[in-house]
């Protein structure tokens, strides 16, 4: 072999060798060498969805909005669950209180004993009822009065979805408080009691009252009682209990 030919054999060794390493340095640099052992664990981070997000308990939160008091209970199993308590000392699990299948005692309407009064007919609707002595009635309205001591009756046809507050409760009155009853034999019976703003504003604050919304076969009854506090509005419940015990509706 002469000298020419093995001058371009090693020049073409060298050129190979070169494009090699070439190749190898770019290798480097695009594919970095892995570390040894078992590749880390990808931690993937879900987005919270509107599903996860964790809402009030309804009925935990209507409890405390009718006033009453929300607390634990432990079975006998283990497992945990609410109640509602209410001022006379029972309670109601709070699912099925906001469910409306029980609540607080429902009172029943009793006579007071009271001095001999009269008795009122209504003829329009049928209702009678006695009205304890000493009250004035109120012109042609069916309104009595003592002192500042009020109690009348007022009623108005059933609409269908219709609810009853509208119909009766005065316009601006904040409720204070509502409770099922007193029982009567003509009809489904919820009690309110307000506090009713002065009609020209200010914020001011009159009477206090009582009104008993008895749902009957076609017509709606309000059996209201008001008084100018609270102390008066108490010594007045007894008349409004009784003249309820009293009432009768016929057909």
């Amino acid at each position: 072999m002469n000298r020419t030919v093995k001058i371009i054999l090693i020049v073409g060794i060298v050129v190979v060798v070169s494009l090699m390493l070439l190749v190898l340095g770019a290798l480097a640099v695009y594919l970095p060498l892995r570390p040894s052992g078992p590749a880390p664990e990808e931690v993937v981070t879900v987005p919270a969805t509107p599903g996860d997000i964790e809402l009030p308990n309804p009925a935990a939160a209507y409890c405390e909005e009718q006033g009453y008091t929300l607390e634990t209970r432990t079975s006998a199993d283990g497992g945990q669950y609410s109640v509602c308590v209410f001022p006379d000392g029972s309670e109601c699990e709070e699912w099925a209180f906001y469910r409306g299948e029980c609540g607080p005692a429902v009172p029943t309407a009793t006579a007071t004993p009271m001095s001999t009064g009269e008795t009122v007919h209504i003829p329009e609707i049928g209702l009678t009822f006695e009205i304890p002595a000493g009250w004035q009635r109120q012109g042609d309205a069916w309104v009595w009065t003592s002192g500042q001591q009020r109690i009348g009756i007022a009623w108005g046809d059933i609409t269908p979805g219709q609810e009853p507050e509208p119909l009766f409760l005065p316009e601006g009155s904040v409720m204070l408080d509502r409770t099922p009853g007193p029982e009567l034999s003509w009809g489904t019976t919820a009690t309110y009691r307000l506090q009713v703003s002065a009609p020209d504003g200010g914020g001011q604050i009159q009477p206090v009252e009582i009104h008993v919304i008895v749902r009957g076969t076609s017509k709606l009854y309000d059996v209201y009682a008001s008084a100018p506090d609270e102390e008066q509005l108490a010594a007045l419940e007894p008349v409004l209990q009784a003249l309820l015990a009293s009432s009768t509706l016929s057909q």
